[in-house]
């Protein structure tokens, strides 16, 4: 049963406001110049009874060279898997994003020195009452006129931003309401105090802290702990852990059960002692989620390791969604059951084989092992028109033998078996038998074009004794690669 607290407002109460006076602060460095940004209020509640309220917010530059600031709101959401997240669309009944003005937006301050930007909270027309949320970004980077910053890192934009969460109450019935989705244990180690973590919902239309219970009873129905949940703050239509910890020795093997109680909602569980004081902890990580090689309309593979930290094998099934950059998802993978032993990774690969257009996108990775919560990671990627494939070859390096004082001339050709062109330069060098060097001659530079092959013109006067030599011929080509071949011949007398 959900138990709707409610509570009427004085229309005519004076706007209580509640701020923090304790500056925010962020530093970084550029080049020789430091830069470092705070701004106060840290955070912003107020009730809003008139039509507006102008609050003044303070920027201030710490640093010995000037920034350029811009401003903008964002909106704020809690979930589960990210906390307290912000998105520049997240609208919603609970959104304060329309209700924010600033002025001004952009602005430059130098070094030492402090910027008021004036925030007007606007009451909305026909609200009855409840919460509206939102957050105040202060954008920076070093202003590239400022004479400190042509320091060592010249050209090289390091943009901060620091924000403000606005909290805005507007009067009339306001809901405090929770719904308990389902319940968690966990446990550190063995021996450990034993976590139970609630997924608690705020239902309502305003934040505020829940409170309630867990129950432990054993497989006999004996109750054997009743342990207060720690209040946190949950926003509207946010979810969020409330925790509860029990200091506990006696526990034995065998299986358990757990019942939250908060706010009048309650959802039950199990859980399984494996040993003494040992929780059967389900725990996993994504680990070397790297971004896919992919050019427009052809498939690409894409793969990531799902490592166990917990004490028992995880059943683990994946996907993978693909979002453009209007944040809609334009292809899904969904990656097949694996189970993962505990300390040991499983590798999750896939195949997207309808490809996507030319963009820039973000991969979303979703493990579900039936834990507490899922394993997520993203990474951001581009699909090219084509990918650029770089592969050259030693197609052809023979030196035929020669007499003694004679000119060596190499066979030597270089052929580019990729799509793009490359550059190459290099170096042959004749070694004795004994292995000691008995000179060098140059390869010629030159830019090989995708799919061609260039023959190279190389004559040395060796002046070389008999005997038989070899030569090794390497070539360094594409800022990096290396090719090498071998080959021998005879100097007769």
């Amino acid at each position: 049963m959900l138990i709707k607290l409610k509570s009427k407002m004085n229309e005519f109460l004076p706007v209580c406001l509640m701020v923090s006076l304790v500056f925010s602060f962020l530093t970084f460095a550029v080049g020789t110049a430091f830069a470092g940004i705070g701004v106060s209020p840290a955070k912003i509640e107020l009730v809003l009874t008139e039509s507006s309220k102008d609050i003044p917010i303070t920027f201030k530059n710490t640093g010995d060279t000037a920034v350029q600031v811009k401003i903008y709101v964002e909106g704020l959401t809690q979930t589960l898997e990210r906390g307290i997240d912000f998105a520049p669309n997240t609208g919603g009944v609970f959104s304060g994003i329309s209700n924010i003005e600033l002025n001004p937006k952009e602005f430059t301050v130098e070094g030492g020195k402090e910027q008021i930007v004036r925030a007007t909270f606007n009451k909305p027309e026909g609200n009855s009452g409840g919460g509206l949320y939102a957050v105040i970004f202060f954008e920076s980077k070093v202003d590239k006129s400022s004479d400190l910053s042509t320091g060592g890192n010249a050209g090289v934009d390091a943009v901060s931003r620091i924000g403000i969460i606005s909290e805005m109450t507007i009067p009339g019935e306001t809901i405090k309401t929770a719904k308990v989705d389902k319940v968690y244990v966990a446990q550190r180690s063995a021996n450990a105090p034993i976590e139970f973590f609630s997924a608690v919902e705020n239902t309502g239309n305003i934040h505020f802290l829940p409170s309630g219970f867990i129950k432990i009873k054993d497989s006999s129905g004996n109750l054997l702990g009743n342990i207060p949940v720690e209040p946190a703050k949950i926003f509207p239509g946010g979810v969020r852990d409330l925790r509860a910890i029990w200091e506990t020795t006696s526990l034995s093997a065998g299986e358990y059960t757990i019942e939250s109680e908060i706010e009048g909602t309650s959802a039950s569980g199990k859980f399984s002692v494996i040993a003494q004081n040992e929780v059967a902890v389900k725990r996993g990580e994504i680990l070397n989620f790297r971004a896919p090689v992919a050019a427009k309309k052809q498939p690409f593979d894409i793969n990531f390791l799902v490592h166990n930290s917990g004490n028992i094998n995880l059943d683990a099934e994946a996907k993978i969604d693909f979002v453009d950059e209007n944040e809609k998802i334009v292809g899904t993978i969904m990656l097949p059951l694996s189970v993962v032993i505990p300390n040991e990774n499983t590798a999750f690969k896939g195949t997207y084989k309808e490809g996507l257009p030319v963009g820039r996108y973000i991969a979303n990775a979703t493990v579900d092992y039936g834990g507490q919560t899922k394993a997520l990671a993203d990474v951001n990627f581009d699909v090219l028109e084509k990918i650029a494939i770089i592969k050259g070859l030693i197609s052809e390096f023979s030196i035929s033998s020669v007499k003694s004082g004679g000119n060596l001339s190499p066979k030597f050709s270089i052929k580019n078996q990729g799509n793009v062109p490359f550059s190459t330069e290099g170096i042959i060098e004749i070694k004795t038998g004994s292995g000691a060097t008995a000179g060098q001659m140059a390869i010629p530079q030159a830019v090989i074009a995708a799919g061609k092959e260039q023959v190279f013109s190389i004559s040395w006067k060796a002046n070389l004794p008999a005997g038989l030599y070899k030569a090794n011929a390497m070539i360094s080509y594409a800022d990096g690669k290396v090719l090498t071949k071998e080959t021998s011949f005879f100097v007769s007398k």
